[in-house]
């Protein structure tokens, strides 16, 4: 049986609570299961003096040529006594069966690696909102995955066959990973299970307000309350009508504009917002207008879609 072992840096750092470290989850790449691994708190965290001061632990039974932790800085706990920490690197793990040729299997899961990563951050960010709005890009000069290849326990420098590392760029902010939101991640984006249009909406919404790109973020959010309405006035409308007249009703009033004058016809139970001056507004002077929002502009239309989303209950996923 031989092995690959990865590190993970995470250059802004991803923010995990207490119960999500020291842990190994299972996931997969390129249908290769392997283990996300991550740090641990330093030893008699609760105790100890200065604490704060001290580094992550790595993972238990890694190499230690590999995760020399006087090289690797897997991060810091930040909050005393809870053991919130700041996480920047974590460690994957496969295993499998010799008879594969040599580099085959590392290729795979570097070939597949990035677009893995990139469902991972979508749903830590859906979950969490903290901001993964960075992208992944091929880089010579920093390593940011490296894989080693153990066969009959010696060890290789690299376990595929191209120089190049992958580079991860993740800034973050400091809504917390738990536990469930790691595995519940981990295993969605191992299982290439894309999330729901309205929660990839609200992402983009959520990384356009952080880069000051008012205008775009008012364009999703407002999209998110015109798809949020259409999907429930059709579910009202289907209890008592067939389904061709239901699409008639729905292709007559299919603007944002519409589908709120529907809503109060229908008598759809939507709570009690300015969906006028805080979304269709907005969006209306942004289309037709070509003007810039405000920041407040932007604040108000991306609270009512998140709003919509949880009043509505909408799941993460389609399945």
């Amino acid at each position: 049986m031989n092995k690959i072992t990865g590190l993970i840096y995470f250059p802004d750092s991803i923010f995990c609570s207490k119960d999500s470290l020291g842990k190994r989850y299972e996931i997969a790449i390129s249908n290769i299961p392997g283990f996300f691994i991550t740090p641990r708190l330093p030893y008699n965290f609760t105790k100890e003096n200065r604490i704060l001061e001290k580094t992550l632990k790595p993972p238990l039974k890694i190499d230690k040529k590999i995760v020399d932790s006087k090289n690797v800085n897997w991060g810091r706990p930040y909050k005393f006594p809870q053991g919130d920490s700041i996480v920047n690197i974590v460690a994957i793990e496969f295993l499998f069966d010799s008879s594969n040729e040599d580099y085959a299997i590392g290729n795979m899961i570097f070939n597949d690696f990035k677009d893995w990563l990139v469902l991972f951050k979508d749903y830590i960010q859906i979950f969490t909102h903290q901001d993964m709005s960075g992208i992944p890009k091929l880089n010579h000069e920093i390593p940011e995955l490296k894989l080693w290849q153990y066969n009959n326990n010696n060890i290789k420098e690299n376990a595929y066959s191209r120089p190049n590392v992958l580079t991860v760029t993740i800034p973050s902010d400091k809504e917390l990973i738990t536990y469930k939101i790691l595995k519940k991640s981990l295993r969605l984006c191992s299982n290439g299970v894309n999330p729901r249009l309205e929660h990839i909406l609200f992402k983009e919404s959520i990384n356009a307000f952080r880069t000051k790109d008012y205008r775009k973020s008012v364009l999703e959010s407002a999209t998110i309350v015109e798809i949020i309405l259409t999907n429930q006035i059709e579910k009202l409308l289907l209890k008592s009508n067939n389904e061709n007249f239901t699409k008639a009703i729905l292709k007559r009033y299919q603007t944002l504009g519409n589908l709120l004058k529907l809503s109060k016809l229908v008598e759809l139970n939507l709570p009690n917002y300015q969906y006028y001056e805080k979304v269709l507004q907005p969006r209306n002077k942004v289309i037709h207008k070509g003007l810039i929002p405000t920041r407040d502009d932007a604040k108000h239309s991306m609270e009512i879609a998140d709003a919509l989303i949880g009043y509505f209950d909408i799941p993460i996923t389609e399945i």
